[in-house]
């Protein structure tokens, strides 16, 4: 890694965290993935997340592997929601035994 990308960002296991933030309190500085991989069963296309600032990208095991924001998926940040389109056919990309992760920040 070089010396001037090690200077701006902290990693641990599970989060990425911005350096020099600020203290603006816009969030965003913090970089978490979220598995919704248990909660897939075919049929369900909104579910909940953990507290989020916005969510970065979506990938899936199914195709379409990385979905597109608005035409794939919404989401409700006052609701900490994300919902699949009707692009996105739960009944093999969303179904049990598939992968699906969230990219967000906080």
């Amino acid at each position: 890694m070089n010396l001037e990308l090690k200077k701006k960002i902290k990693v641990s296991s599970d989060k990425i965290i911005w350096a020099g933030a600020g203290g603006t309190g816009a969030g965003g500085h913090i970089v978490k993935s979220y598995d919704l991989s248990a909660s897939l069963n075919g049929n369900t296309k909104t579910f909940s997340l953990p507290a989020f600032w916005r969510v970065i990208s979506v990938h899936l095991s199914s195709f379409p592997n990385i979905l597109r924001p608005t035409t794939d998926y919404t989401t409700d940040g006052s609701a900490f929601t994300i919902t699949f389109t009707s692009e996105i056919d739960a009944a093999s990309a969303l179904s049990v035994g598939q992968t699906a992760i969230v990219i967000y920040s906080e």
